[in-house]
């Protein structure tokens, strides 16, 4: 039985993306379809979703992306981290600061199952 485990597919959603981040989302997608891991376009069914925070606020409301597919998908992933359910956030770019207050703004929110990254490599994930 515990082989089965491993047979099983993983499934991941992939966030839609602020459009200077279009270029890291392939790039990533890239990886794990080589990783043998499924992307879904139903984030009601996979196992965890990955979202890449870019130039445009998905955070706070009123920012430019909070209406967006981007900031709707983020908050519906936030609602459904659990047990069974995990919710990685990455930073690639690593920028924080005042132009990007609402990155500061998630990482102070972080709930459980939920995974922050600032580093440069869609690898780190997995260490």
């Amino acid at each position: 039985m515990l082989l089965n485990l491993y047979k099983r597919k993983f499934k991941v959603f992939l966030a839609d993306v602020s459009h200077n981040m279009s270029a890291w989302r392939l790039r990533l997608s890239h990886v794990l379809n080589n990783a043998g891991i499924a992307v879904v376009s139903d984030l009601q069914s996979a196992d965890c979703s990955i979202h890449l925070l870019g130039s445009q606020d998905i955070y706070s409301e009123g920012g430019d992306g909070y209406n967006s597919p981007a900031g709707s998908q983020f908050r519906t992933a936030k609602t459904l981290c659990s047990k069974d359910f995990k919710m990685f956030v990455w930073n690639p770019s690593g920028a924080l600061g005042a132009d990007n207050q609402y990155i500061n703004d998630i990482r102070r929110d972080i709930v459980e199952n939920t995974i922050y990254s600032d580093k440069d490599s869609p690898i780190i994930f997995a260490t």
